[in-house]
């Protein structure tokens, strides 16, 4: 739920599909299930509507992926960009 998930979740919500954030970071998933953001550029009102349309957001680990969720036609995995190794 950072910078490609979050965007991409609330879109997903606002074409009518149900949205299940899942984070790894419990206080982005805190923030997120309290109707705040997380993210500077998707405002407060973006996170409320999204929530007021069904969207929730959950804590866990990887080992979620396991199977297939009930209910759910579609998955999209963001993930960290590698941070930068200096040259030498």
């Amino acid at each position: 739920m950072g910078y490609v998930g979050l965007p991409l979740a609330l879109l997903f919500g606002d074409e009518g599909h149900v949205v299940t954030g899942f984070d790894i970071d419990v206080e982005k998933v805190q923030k997120l299930t309290a109707g705040d953001s997380s993210i500077a550029r998707i405002g407060i009102s973006e996170v409320q509507k999204a929530r007021a349309q069904g969207f929730s957001a959950v804590f866990g680990d990887h080992g979620l992926f396991t199977g297939q969720p009930n209910g759910c036609d579609h998955h999209n995995m963001c993930t960290h960009s590698p941070e930068r190794i200096p040259r030498t």
